[in-house]
């Protein structure tokens, strides 16, 4: 099977994925720059002959005194070279085949005094330049007129710019539809000899010269000097392959676009079909309407929920069902409706003084979860739940005992109108962090205490709907687990086929 059928292979259900086609965004790139996706015709051009073009061009250029004699980069030794490439290409550092430059910097309140909102040529900064093939940003009101345009650097149309500084160096770039005029965390390269500038898009986009950026990268912000990044190495093919790598890629990335699309769009119709099925269960005007739509669900669960997202948004709508009452049959003349505070009480949890914080001993709890330190005593010692007070405002922890909850956190003791494990789902369904406030978010119980709920009155009724919305959960939890090793399995299958063909 040659190259393009295996290319062609890929492209089948496998790879069709979230997960599938950025992979095989990389591969594409990946073949296309080792020279798999395009013929190498004998009536190309010889490589030898742009490196004599790009030397004249150079020294032509630096005797009409428009660029300075730069030092000779290193010359490439074999443990450089990442992989093997056609006899008619040949590796070359990029600071070999142009002339490499950064922008200029404007003063934030000269740049907005004085060239904001104007006419002129667009000026890009960072900000402004997308991830690869997605367009820049002319239109951000920064322009300098012609009167200075002298002071700053320009670039014609049809030029790269990189990231040079910051989170985003070397993943943000893109090609120019215009003249523009750029910031000096951003590099362009005026190329020579005609090579194609597409094709040096795609080349930083390949996973190869990520790497090799990354490796260059120093300081605390992360950055690569323009002496470091002219010593990264390019695999350059003659200038008509050049053209034809650049159209395939152009088809190819064109056909991965249409893919994302149309999983955007069945994944929109997913998202609608489950949204209009909880309706119907959550809202459900007939017993009859109820059971035909649970039924429904029932027949389809793992059809229907197949993301991570969807599960946890089906135990919401499982919960919901619980505390009113619709997970299994009741009886509503048993159910009283009253206030949170009516029944439920919020006890302050108290700190762990620096001094009598132990290695072991009773568990304290903060309010996300245990704290990297124990108590001698608890101050509970049988189960409870807890709530955090502050910081994870509102998150819930079902506690079996002992525990020592801390001072950011309050605590519900059990109770005799309800079962602490139906409270804790009670709970559960009130969404507790929607009512976080604050700089530090906070929630004030006396707040929480207004809160109008139900319940059954009957505890075996409250346990018969607990046990009824365990075992869902449980359910839920399976469909999880399939839905990881799906994805799990999807990724090794992918990585596999990519390292297979590449």
């Amino acid at each position: 099977m040659t190259t393009k059928e295996q290319l062609e292979k890929l492209f089948e259900p496998a790879f069709i994925s979230s997960i599938g086609i950025p992979k095989l965004r990389e591969l594409i790139l990946t073949l296309a720059m080792q020279g798999k996706l395009t013929e190498q015709l004998p009536s190309d051009t010889p490589v030898e002959t742009l490196l004599a073009e790009i030397e004249e061009e150079r020294k032509a250029l630096i005797k009409a005194k428009k660029i300075r004699r730069q030092k000779a980069l290193p010359e490439i030794t074999e443990e450089e070279i990442p992989f093997e490439v056609s006899k008619t290409w040949i590796w070359i550092r990029i600071g070999n085949i142009g002339n490499l430059f950064n922008g200029d910097s404007i003063n934030a309140s000269v740049r907005n005094n004085k060239y904001t909102n104007i006419k002129g040529t667009p000026y890009i900064a960072t900000k402004d330049v997308g991830y690869g093939l997605d367009p820049i940003d002319y239109n951000n009101g920064v322009a300098i007129p012609d009167s200075d345009l002298s002071k700053f650097k320009t670039v014609p149309k049809n030029t790269v710019l990189i990231c040079s500084e910051g989170g985003s160096a070397g993943k943000k770039c893109g090609l120019t539809d215009r003249a523009v005029c750029f910031g000096n965390k951003l590099f362009a390269l005026d190329e020579y000899g005609g090579i194609s500038a597409k094709f040096l898009l795609y080349t930083y986009l390949t996973p190869y010269f990520q790497k090799m950026f990354s490796e260059r990268l120093t300081g605390i912000i992360g950055g690569v000097s323009i002496g470091r990044f002219s010593t990264i190495l390019i695999a350059l093919p003659p200038i008509e392959e050049q053209q034809r790598i650049v159209e395939k890629l152009d088809q190819l990335m064109a056909y991965c676009d249409q893919l994302e699309q149309d999983l955007a769009n069945k994944s929109d119709l997913h998202e609608r079909l489950i949204h209009s099925t909880e309706h119907h269960l959550l809202n459900a005007e007939s017993a009859q309407e109820k059971i035909t739509t649970w039924q429904f669900m029932e027949r389809h669960f793992e059809s229907l929920y197949q993301t991570e997202s969807a599960v946890e948004r089906l135990r919401g709508t499982l919960l919901q069902l619980a505390v009113t009452g619709q997970l299994i049959k009741t009886n509503k003349n048993n159910w009283l409706n009253s206030k949170v505070g009516d029944i439920i009480t919020f006890e302050y949890g108290k700190g762990v003084p620096k001094m009598e914080r132990l290695n072991t001993g009773v568990p304290v709890y903060g309010a996300n979860g245990a704290l990297p330190y124990f108590a001698k005593k608890a101050l509970v010692d049988n189960k409870c739940i807890i709530i955090g007070r502050k910081g994870s405002a509102g998150a819930l922890k079902f506690i079996k005992g002992p525990a020592y909850p801390s001072d950011v956190t309050f605590y519900v003791l059990p109770f005799s109108e309800m079962s602490l494990t139906y409270c804790y789902n009670l709970l559960l369904s009130l969404n507790l962090p929607k009512m976080a406030k604050g700089i530090k978010p906070g929630i004030n119980r006396n707040e929480v205490y207004q809160l109008d709920i139900t319940y059954p009155s009957s505890l075996v009724e409250q346990k018969r709907i607990v046990e009824k919305l365990d075992q869902l959960m449980e359910f839920c939890d399976q469909l999880e687990e399939k839905i990881k090793e799906r994805t799990q399995v999807s990724g090794e299958l992918t990585d596999s086929l990519v390292a297979t063909v590449a």
